[in-house]
């Protein structure tokens, strides 16, 4: 026979296995997105969740994103000491991911930089100030801005078009970043593409 002291004591660990179980199941899943899937994606399909964003930012999205991957070759061989010769990308050890969605009012692009050094968001920079159209001033603006904004926020881009620029995360990784733009869209709808692929590559 149970004593009702213990009853209680047994239905109270019976119910916070419960809750325990219950919570776990809430656990968001992993993307799987990792520095190096990126830098093994091959074909012209986008490898990251580019379109879901998309669509979820509630943009019309008629057809497949579309994609290439550059990866970042870092020179092992060169003798300690030495400046060898090599592009951003090599020298960062990084993966760039450039995406298309061609949209109605024109294309909506991506540019993800994952790097196993700090770079990310550097090799970013000239991009940014490219689609931007940022001047010489604004662009150092935009760099000092990026040095003080941490992962899953949004760089307050100088200027008016629609450009999103944010530190991320990639597993793998020393540092990301995204770029989103588009001729067609406002401001306002690639910031939200930007923090929902933020949240896919977490």
């Amino acid at each position: 026979m149970v004593r009702p002291g213990r009853r209680w004591l047994w239905w109270a660990v019976a119910l916070s296995g419960v809750v325990v179980a219950a919570c776990g199941s809430d656990d968001k899943p992993t993307s799987g997105v990792t520095i190096e899937t990126l830098a093994a994606a091959t074909g012209t399909a986008c490898p990251v969740a580019f379109e879901v964003s998309a669509d979820n930012s509630g943009i019309d999205t008629p057809s497949p994103a579309t994609g290439s991957v550059v990866v970042g070759h870092p020179d092992i061989t060169a003798a300690a000491g030495s400046s060898p010769s090599l592009s951003p990308i090599d020298a960062a050890d990084g993966v760039i991911v450039t995406c298309s969605l061609q949209l109605a009012g024109g294309p909506l692009e991506l540019m993800l930089v994952a790097a196993r050094t700090d770079a990310a968001t550097e090799l970013l920079l000239p991009e940014a100030a490219r689609v931007g159209q940022l001047s010489t001033n604004q662009t150092t603006q935009l760099a000092n801005d990026v040095a003080r904004t941490g992962a899953g926020e949004l760089v307050p881009v100088p200027g008016s078009e629609a450009v999103a620029m944010m530190p991320t995360k990639v597993k793998g990784a020393s540092s990301a970043a995204l770029l989103v733009w588009a001729d067609g869209l406002k401001r306002a709808q690639v910031e939200q593409v930007a923090r929902q692929l933020d949240e896919r590559l977490r």
